[in-house]
């Protein structure tokens, strides 16, 4: 009989032990769920700042590029060729740049560092390019 009762006692323990870890397991679950969700907010919302950011640039970059067309269009002087390669080049960037904003709410947060990185320095690069090639007509 004690050997029923030792089997009641320990059967007993382990269901006690296998309740507890698993509320611990549950505990657990729900701070990792809501940590995920944290960082799932803060990548939404750098999604919608780079977003933002993204689309004043495109828009002055546009604006500059119709002036562009506009100044080309009245001067009389022609481009030389190395100036008509640099325009194609700015127009590939643009269009690269446009691209890519539109991907920007699919990075993941694991790619989002190193995308925000390249296109940051992409919309300087263009700008620049940009600014360069106005000032020269």
């Amino acid at each position: 009989m004690l050997s029923f009762k030792r089997f009641v006692s320990l059967f007993m323990m382990g269901c006690l032990i296998i309740a507890i870890s698993g509320c611990g397991n549950v505990q657990q679950q729900k701070q990792e769920a809501a940590a995920a969700q944290e960082a799932a907010e803060v990548l939404n919302k750098a999604h919608s700042e780079l977003l933002s950011k993204a689309n004043e640039e495109i828009a002055a970059v546009n604006k500059r590029v119709m002036d562009l067309n506009e100044k080309m269009k009245s001067t009389e002087k022609k481009l030389t060729d190395a100036q008509n390669k640099e325009i194609d080049e700015i127009e590939k960037l643009r269009a690269s740049v446009n691209q890519r904003m539109h991907e920007i709410k699919n990075v993941s947060q694991a790619d989002w560092e190193s995308f925000k990185e390249t296109f940051e320095k992409d919309m300087t690069d263009l700008q620049a390019r940009l600014e360069t090639i106005c000032n020269e007509l």
